[in-house]
């Protein structure tokens, strides 16, 4: 879905998630999210540790869908909200799902889907709230979660950054932008193996302390694949 009939179809969701019908907004922002995902490879890929993905959807509907995730009465509808705000959102949700996770009187599921927003969204912003969620929330799901979705960005980063290693100065000059390594990347992969080394070594259950080790393994397995 491409050009004008995307920008069509998302403007009418636009509207359904403006309806006083709370089942109509739930659907509307499932909908959305889902159009995130269907789409994540051609219109908005997913950020790095450096890069925020792009948001596309208009900035004052994005701004409705942040305002929804954080004050909407009905926890379904914030749901559907936090998960459409991390498909499509970029460095002001970020920053608004870092504080949620910071919040100490804001729901265990609630928490989760902000982490999962950070994780899809990337960006410097998401990986401070994501370790805040690593070291500091008192719940070992968010724990888990959160490290698991650092993890996953810091192997995103290595393999952008393998992939701009293919680029042939002499056929391809510049170096894409989206593609163009990032010096601050090493900073914030070695940021996240602390962290995770931290949880392997402390964490407050067994499981949590495995999980981390696994998670530690792989980006180590990655980051000598990427040297090579």
């Amino acid at each position: 879905m491409k050009g004008q009939a995307f920008e069509d179809f998302t403007e009418e969701l636009a509207e359904q998630l403006r309806s006083n019908v709370v089942d109509d907004r739930r659907n509307a922002f499932t909908d959305l999210s889902r159009l995130g995902v269907t789409t994540r490879r051609t219109i908005r890929p997913r950020g790095t540790i450096t890069r925020s993905a792009q948001r596309l959807t208009n900035s004052q509907t994005l701004k409705f869908i942040i305002e929804v995730a954080t004050e909407d009465p009905d926890t379904e509808v914030r749901l559907g909200a936090i998960s459409a705000a991390g498909e499509w959102g970029g460095e002001n949700s970020a920053k608004v799902f870092s504080e949620t996770l910071r919040a100490s009187n804001t729901e265990e599921e609630l928490r989760l889907a902000a982490v999962s927003a950070l994780g899809t969204i990337g960006g410097p912003r998401s990986v401070v709230g994501l370790l805040y969620g690593v070291e500091n929330d008192e719940s070992e799901n968010v724990k888990l979660a959160s490290l698991t979705a650092l993890s996953e960005l810091a192997q995103q980063e290595l393999l952008v950054s393998k992939e701009a290693e293919g680029f042939d100065p002499l056929i391809s000059s510049p170096v894409p932008t989206e593609l163009a390594p990032d010096p601050s990347g090493a900073k914030a992969i070695n940021k996240i193996s602390d962290a995770l080394q931290a949880v392997r070594d402390k964490g407050q259950s067994r499981y949590l302390r495995i999980k981390a080790d696994d998670a530690l393994h792989h980006l180590t397995a990655l980051a000598d694949i990427s040297k090579t």
